[in-house]
């Protein structure tokens, strides 16, 4: 939970050294009762502040979404996210996605071999 104005802070484990990605990518899911009207993501202290992203403004839902980061927020090993906005926030789920990463083959789940050509 984060108050208006503030933030709450997550830890996301293992980002590689030098990701060799196209894009790297916040992804979170929020609560939200009325919708703020800018997210703040802040990654490793670099703020990235979001306006509302959606064509509604519904409350009392959840809502998932990507915020694009420049590659150079990220540091290797743990990073630190915060997520808030100017209205009372529930985040969740927080993760980074490097996306498009050359050589990057998908693992299937339980099982180490890539997906079939």
């Amino acid at each position: 939970f984060s108050s208006p104005n503030e933030t709450a802070s997550w830890s996301v484990l293992n980002m590689p050294a030098n990701p060799q990605a196209a894009a790297a990518r916040v992804l979170f899911n929020f609560f939200h009762y009325d919708p703020p009207t800018v997210l703040t993501v802040i990654v490793n202290g670099h703020a990235h502040p979001t306006p509302w992203p959606y064509p509604d403004s519904g409350g009392y839902t959840w809502r998932t979404l990507a915020v694009t980061i420049p590659l150079t927020d990220l540091v290797p090993g743990t990073n630190v996210v915060q997520l808030g906005g100017d209205q009372p926030l529930v985040t969740s789920n927080i993760n980074i996605v490097l996306a498009n990463v050359p050589g990057g083959v998908p693992v299937l789940p339980g099982n180490s071999r890539g997906y079939p050509n």
